[in-house]
């Protein structure tokens, strides 16, 4: 009885790796089939502008994957989308890694898209940065342009010094409130 249990298992196992290698092939072979058969028209490549415009990069990636490595332009955009990824997720190593992979004859057209897209994250989140200190007090070990946004605002006046390895400042408020800088961080607050 055993046995009989245990060949029967045997086989079902058998049938069911029989399937999945067989589903394996279908698949890649479907696979295949739309890479050597896609074009990359103008209208494709106008759409995957259109989502880059709208800084839409998963998109893009996602609409480019299956196709990369048939065509250098569709990996141009899929590199370029998978840089803006790892940029958005601050990871700027792998960011690096997928802009050196766009092909060269691409680079001078995606280069002056990631200086562009770029520039607008970091000032995005330069005003979210600081937008956290608009309404707070200064405090110690903020930046100089975070005591900027600060609820104090700019000073009335700055006094500067100079050394071979130092610059202090003293931000003078009125009222008795000072802030002291040294090499652009706050150190000292006199209320």
């Amino acid at each position: 009885m055993k046995k009989k249990i245990i060949i029967v298992s045997a086989i079902i196992i058998v049938i069911f790796m029989v399937i999945s290698i067989k589903n394996a092939q279908a698949i890649h072979q479907r696979i295949t089939e739309e890479r050597n058969h896609v074009e990359f028209t103008d209208e494709f490549k106008n759409e995957l502008n259109t989502l880059l415009d709208k800084k839409d990069y998963s998109t893009v990636a996602d609409k480019t994957l299956i196709l990369q490595s048939g065509n250098e332009e569709i990996d141009a955009y899929y590199s370029f989308a998978k840089a803006m990824i790892s940029y958005l997720e601050y990871d700027r190593e792998e960011a690096g890694f997928y802009f050196d992979s766009i092909p060269r004859k691409y680079n001078l057209e995606f280069a002056e898209r990631y200086m562009k897209d770029t520039m607008a994250i970091n000032e995005q989140r330069r005003q979210i940065e600081n937008a956290k200190y608009a309404n707070q007090p200064p405090a110690i070990g903020e930046t100089k342009e975070q005591l900027k946004t600060s609820s104090w605002g700019l000073p009335k006046d700055i006094n500067k010094t100079i050394t071979e390895n130092n610059i202090s400042e003293q931000w003078v408020y009125g009222d008795g409130k000072y802030v002291y800088l040294e090499n652009g961080i706050v150190t000292t607050i006199q209320k």
